[in-house]
């Protein structure tokens, strides 16, 4: 992607309710969204599932969400974050998101969880810059479908259906026959992760 293909602001949004402790998990959390702003990444924080939920409601421009897995310390079964985490994907089955998690948390993500989310991040184990970078590779994938989706003549989410039915990785065969059909040229590449619900334009259905 060029440069002047990012001149429209990339935003995204981050959920977690340690977002102002003094914490390592708190401390963590603000180097990162720190990192992504020095990458020119406009960051919506929210510190609930509720405050959360209102961002993915009101703003159909979020590129990528990172949600922690554990939204408060009275969430022990992690019902919050399951929950918000199914609402996004019932209202965007292919924005990136990224789960925040601790390794002691591993026992409790399940495969059908992992099907929802797009990628993991321990927090306190991979540093600002690996993650951030995996972000903004996520948002760029993210506007690439898009981008190919116009340059074909037809809806993204159609692009995306004709790749893929199942929630399984991109499989790059039948975009690079259709863009062959259309005279474009054509680098191969992951550039859609998931299917889309609808065959609506938009982004968010």
């Amino acid at each position: 992607m060029t440069h002047g293909e990012e001149l429209i602001n990339m935003k995204m949004l981050m959920i977690d309710d340690e977002l102002t402790a003094q914490t390592a998990s708190g401390r963590a959390a603000r180097a990162l969204i720190k990192e992504l702003r020095d990458r020119d990444i406009a960051v919506i924080e929210a510190t609930s599932d509720a405050d959360g939920q209102a961002v993915v409601l009101s703003d159909p421009s979020l590129e990528s969400i990172l949600l922690d897995w554990t939204l408060g310390d009275d969430d022990v079964a992690h019902d919050k974050a399951r929950a918000l985490l199914a609402f996004i994907r019932r209202r965007n089955t292919h924005i990136p998101i990224f789960l925040i998690a601790k390794r002691d948390d591993a026992s409790t993500l399940s495969s059908e969880v992992m099907r929802e989310a797009d990628e993991l991040i321990w927090m306190l184990e991979d540093t600002t810059f690996f993650i951030a970078g995996r972000v903004l590779a996520a948002i760029r994938r993210y506007r690439r479908c898009f981008q190919y989706g116009a340059q074909l003549g037809i809806t993204t989410c159609w692009l995306m259906r004709a790749a893929n039915y199942t929630r399984s990785r991109f499989r790059p065969v039948i975009l690079p026959s259709i863009m062959e059909m259309k005279g474009i040229s054509y680098t191969p590449t992951i550039i859609c992760q998931r299917p889309c619900r609808s065959l609506s334009v938009s982004r968010w259905v």
